[in-house]
């Protein structure tokens, strides 16, 4: 079974974990309020009843804009000679990458189970979702050659 833990909040101790194999997916799933956590969700996947695996990587434009404000309300703090323009334009260079979304989306039986992750997660995120499509793509193989063995047994006994 292969598993992957990752950060569900700018507060890395804050995990989500993701197991999978061959025959089922298990997501066990922090929510969180901001950075508080609020709750979690657990679920059993069968791999049968997956149809997809999504990966959505974005950048958020009200953070990006948010970053923006901070950094220029920082230099024109930072120009009438505070110190707390430099604490301004710092935090306001530390949202930028806040905007990077990536969201992982399972689409099973006309249903579609997505959480998100921090910037920080992003490349282990990637692989994840980059086995994830190939057990489900591996799978689908396996059906379908399963369903071809049972036509020919069928025209052998015409």
């Amino acid at each position: 079974m292969k598993t992957y833990r990752f950060a569900r909040s700018l507060l890395f101790w804050i995990r989500g974990e993701v197991s999978f194999d061959d025959t089922s997916i298990d997501l066990e799933l922090a929510h969180c309020f901001f950075v508080f956590p609020i709750g979690k969700h657990r679920e059993r996947i069968p791999v049968d009843s997956v149809s997809s695996v999504g990966l959505d990587l974005s950048y958020n434009p009200q953070m990006a804009l948010a970053a923006l404000l901070g950094v220029a309300a920082g230099g024109i703090v930072l120009f009438l000679g505070s110190w707390l323009g430099i604490l301004s334009v710092l935090f306001g260079a530390l949202a930028i990458p806040l905007g990077l979304d990536t969201k992982v989306s399972i689409h099973k039986s006309g249903t579609t189970v997505s959480f998100g992750v921090p910037f920080f997660e992003r490349g282990k995120i990637r692989a994840m979702a980059a086995e994830l499509e190939y057990c489900v793509h591996r799978n689908g193989e396996n059906k379908s050659h399963g369903v071809d063995r049972i036509v020919e047994a069928i025209k052998e006994t015409r």
